[in-house]
């Protein structure tokens, strides 16, 4: 039988290109990736190759060599090394826009990215999110990573109704947890609750970083939110520290410089800052923990009713110190002075001012007249009520009795606190009553006083020195470096 001998080239070729196509029998077609792209793509997202190659067989009867899936990932645009790129960046611009206040939402290849799925990706791979951040930068936002500011959702009149319960309920969570969970921990009663998060934090840190603020809203209104936003993104590692603390006194004095904002007519200002410690407190501490679910609640209160609401919010704050931790603990104390405070910004002075007087009345029948807690209230009658309303004389007297006993303080720091703050008063009333001659001694040592316990730096030392400065007193700061320690004697504040 003749044989043909094959045309050249066209049978070789044939077979060639048919064993180069041919996929090993039982192995996944094209109408199975097509199906299973999207899961394939959502399991590589939070697992190795392998782990994904033996699920997908297992669960899916969907069976692929390692060189097949290689080639869909790549396809999809799934690589790790591109995922590395993509994380790094999302850390970054979440970092840089909540610095600046601005809440994140980010898309990779059109689908919504989880931020804590972004924390739960460095933290498998053993890195942790400022070790990511400070690797070496590349040049370009990834092409497949958007990050635009999310719409808020339109609130129902129902549901805005159930935000300040919603605060109220988080609030008692969170003093309640913190406490039954040992991060705060109860002093004796004459000190205030500290956190094991900082051990030795006095809460002095965010008092400074607050009066910051304060100083702030003292420049014409433009100026003071240039300021502020200034401030808020040179100092977001050092917010990052005021929330990871979660001092016990954090959430309260928020709401305070929240509330003296708005009543300074700061909206914008007391937004802007609220708006800041949220966003980065869903960074530091997770979107579940209570403090920024709080501070986002009270963006979203109704304006008319926010003063109220902060009021409450303040009140609950005391009424739970008092109920964990009693009466009379310092903790407790200090937070029934911002919630007093709360009722002057609501306008009513004169029961402020009572209502501060009868709980200075009782500590000193309580805890007698020379307790440092009876001590702080008298300082935060004489310069929350008594001085702005012009009640020079009471105001003297308050102030020189405090001077006097705080000598007698066992603790050197609540003494110096205490002689400082007398000591300002007395020169404030004296220069109120032009006698300038009387007040400048006083107010130098009060600054003085301050300046070698909490150095140059501290926040009450600047706010005093510029107001000494508009009344033309010559300070000269004692040359004591910042944290260092002295006797009090040596600020000679018994000329007094």
């Amino acid at each position: 039988m003749a044989t043909f001998p094959p045309q050249s080239g066209t049978v070789s070729t044939a077979m060639a290109t048919a064993t180069a196509d041919a996929k090993p029998i039982g192995y996944a077609a094209k109408e199975g990736w097509v199906k299973h792209r999207t899961l394939i793509a959502q399991l590589y997202e939070e697992r190795s190759l392998a782990e994904v190659m033996d699920f997908m067989e297992r669960q899916h009867g969907f069976r692929a060599t390692t060189k097949m899936y290689k080639t869909h990932i790549k396809k999809y645009g799934l690589d790790k090394k591109n995922k590395e790129l993509e994380m790094r960046a999302i850390v970054r611009k979440q970092r840089r826009r909540a610095a600046q206040g601005k809440q994140s939402l980010f898309r990779i290849r059109g689908r919504t990215i989880d931020y804590e799925s972004v924390i739960r990706y460095w933290k498998r791979k053993g890195i942790s999110i400022e070790e990511s951040i400070a690797q070496p930068r590349e040049c370009a936002t990834p092409e497949a990573l958007e990050c635009v500011t999310p719409i808020p959702s339109p609130i129902v009149a129902p549901k805005a109704l159930a935000i300040p319960e919603w605060l109220f309920a988080s609030i008692g969570n969170y003093y309640k947890g913190s406490f039954g969970s040992g991060t705060w921990i109860h002093t004796s009663p004459e000190l205030a609750c500290q956190t094991i998060k900082a051990r030795g934090s006095s809460g002095t840190g965010i008092d400074n970083f607050l009066l910051s603020f304060l100083v702030a809203c003292d420049l014409p209104a433009e100026k003071a939110f240039q300021e502020v936003r200034t401030i808020l993104i040179s100092a977001a590692a050092r917010v990052r520290n005021i929330l990871s603390a979660e001092h016990p006194s954090t959430l309260s004095k928020i709401l305070r410089l929240f509330a003296s904002l708005r009543f300074w007519q700061r909206h914008d200002i007391a937004l802007a800052i609220l708006r800041n410690f949220s966003a980065l407190g869903a960074v530091v501490l997770g979107n579940e923990h209570p403090l920024p679910r709080i501070w986002t609640w009270l963006t979203l209160v109704d304006p008319h009713q926010t003063e109220e609401i902060l009021f409450i919010c303040l009140k609950c704050i005391s009424d739970h110190f008092e109920s964990l931790i009693g009466p009379m603990h310092m903790s407790t104390l200090q937070s029934r002075i911002m919630c007093i405070g709360q009722v002057y910004i609501k306008g009513d002075i004169d029961q402020a001012e009572a209502m501060l007087r009868d709980v200075s009345h009782m500590c000193e029948i309580v805890l007698g007249p020379s307790d440092i807690r009876t001590l702080q209230l008298r300082i935060s009658l004489v310069v929350g009520y008594l001085v702005p309303r012009a009640n020079y004389i009471e105001a003297e007297k308050i102030a020189l009795d405090v001077v006097t006993r705080a000598q007698h303080l066992r603790s050197r720091v609540q003494s110096i606190h205490c002689c400082a703050f007398g000591l300002w008063t007395l020169g404030d009333c004296q220069c109120a009553r032009g006698d300038l001659h009387s007040a400048s001694p006083n107010i130098r040592a009060a600054i003085n006083l301050r300046i070698s316990e909490w150095g140059k730096d501290d926040g009450v030392a600047k706010i005093w020195c510029t107001k000494a400065e508009r009344l033309q007193i010559q300070i000269n700061p004692v040359n004591v470096p910042n944290g260092s320690r002295s006797p009090v004697g040596q600020a000679n504040w018994t000329q007094c």
